[in-house]
């Protein structure tokens, strides 16, 4: 109560860019929205990753939401990059179920998984390496748009731990991650740093995959 009007600061802008660009507002408005994010995990270097990409990326205030619970359909171990895209398309569709689209929310389910890569004499696989990687898969929805697919610079793993995938591969119901992890006293979610020397962190993996976007996700 009092002598005072509280207006949202958002409100504000858009007011004031609809002014200004007429016609062209729709465009802008709809960068301007702010966006709730949807993410399917409770995983803290996923919502990390989406939560640093958004604020870099869109000029709305966008606020990001942990969505538990959420299963892949797939193994705990992906052991190939059809059953890890097919786990984050699982995830997406899943939460979806469970959270109204709107104009304003975006969707976005990761998931992580191991592949092999074979060895071949192709000249033009030159620079291309065998052996076991760990590959990141994104797929994301916005309002009004199709599903989108993302896939990141996949990471070798080093030949002297491939016992630890080729055991996740017959027991795909435990990671490769956690397998390492605990056979070399690894702190539980770090072995991507731990592997490559600080080089790499599961973060990082996670937001070079997401600024392989095309269009802006947020």
């Amino acid at each position: 109560r009092g002598p005072f009007v509280v207006l949202s600061i958002v409100d504000l802008v858009i007011k004031e860019y609809k002014k200004q660009l007429g016609e062209a507002f729709g465009f802008v408005r709809r960068r301007l929205l702010p966006r709730r994010v949807y993410v399917a995990s409770t995983n803290k270097d996923k919502l990390d990753a989406v939560f640093n990409y958004c604020w870099k990326n869109t000029l709305s205030l966008p606020t990001v939401y942990q969505v538990g619970g959420v299963s892949s359909g797939v193994p705990e171990q992906p052991v190939d990059l059809k059953q890890t895209t097919q786990g984050a398309l699982n995830r997406l569709k899943l939460m979806m179920e469970h959270v109204k689209e709107a104009e304003d929310t975006v969707f976005v389910a990761i998931e992580s998984g191991i592949f092999k890569r074979e060895k071949t004499t192709d000249e033009t696989d030159y620079f291309e390496p065998s052996g076991y990687f760990d590959q990141v898969v994104i797929r994301y929805k916005r309002f009004g748009q199709e599903i989108v697919t993302l896939t990141g610079c996949p990471l070798k793993i080093p030949d002297i731990h491939v016992r630890f995938v080729e055991d996740a591969i017959v027991d795909p119901t435990k990671t490769f991650g956690s397998r390492i992890e605990e056979a070399l006293g690894f702190e539980k979610g770090t072995w991507h740093e731990r592997l490559t020397g600080g080089s790499v962190t599961r973060l990082a993996q996670i937001s070079g995959c997401l600024s392989t976007a095309s269009s802006f996700i947020c």
